[in-house]
């Protein structure tokens, strides 16, 4: 088998599955794939042992969440709600009144 057999063969096992609306987005993808198959054979080559793709695609995605990676804004009501307030409003007397209720 040739290199570029072994590639697409290689390719195909692990493709970026998400599909776009622009004509580019397939030709990205593919970049990213090719991207990490390369990074895959240079890192196998260098230490020596086998690792498999599928920890090599996690191991990257994962560095860069933790670097890139921004957390989801929450949604709903903002934190001062009524029922907040209302339990600011009882005073401390009444709260503590030592009769454990």
């Amino acid at each position: 088998m040739g290199g570029t057999d072994q590639m697409d063969g290689n390719l195909g096992r692990y493709r970026i599955s998400i599909r776009g609306k622009k004509w580019w987005w397939c030709i990205f993808t593919w970049l990213i794939d090719v991207a990490i198959n390369k990074a895959w054979i240079l890192r196998r080559k260098a230490m020596n042992k086998h690792i498999d793709r599928l920890s090599i695609r996690r191991e990257l995605v994962n560095t860069y969440l933790k670097k890139y990676g921004v957390l989801p804004k929450v949604g709903g009501r903002p934190s001062t709600s009524k029922n907040s307030v209302s339990c600011n409003r009882i005073s401390d007397d009444v709260r503590y009144d030592g009769m454990n209720h």
